[in-house]
């Protein structure tokens, strides 16, 4: 009806029937949405995995690293070790060698 009053060109009487016209409308959602309001706190966390596994890669990459140069130095007192017991015993320092070789495929891998 409003609108046939705005058609014929009689504004005002069709404002005043939209304004005698009682609707209720929904209130208007004025917070943050759910991905606006958890989204700072979803970055954060997922930082700090980042950074907690990056500081647990180097921690253990340190240790690898601790170990094989552990095993590197071993090595190379066993073949002294092998070299002088070869002299005196050559089964003694052919099992030696074998242990030798063993450390040395551990260390490659």
């Amino acid at each position: 009806m409003a609108e046939a009053q705005a058609e014929a060109g009689l504004v005002q009487i069709s404002r005043d029937i939209l304004d005698s016209m009682e609707v209720e409308i929904a209130p208007v959602q004025t917070g943050p949405s759910f991905q606006e309001q958890y989204f700072l706190p979803a970055v954060g966390v997922l930082g700090l995995l980042a950074v907690l596994m990056g500081f647990l890669f180097f921690k253990a990459r340190g240790r690898v690293s601790f170990t094989s140069m552990v095993l590197e130095d071993q090595i190379r007192e066993l073949e002294g070790l092998s070299l002088r017991a070869s002299r005196t015993d050559r089964n003694l320092g052919a099992r030696l060698q074998e242990i030798n070789d063993r450390l040395k495929e551990l260390e490659r891998v």
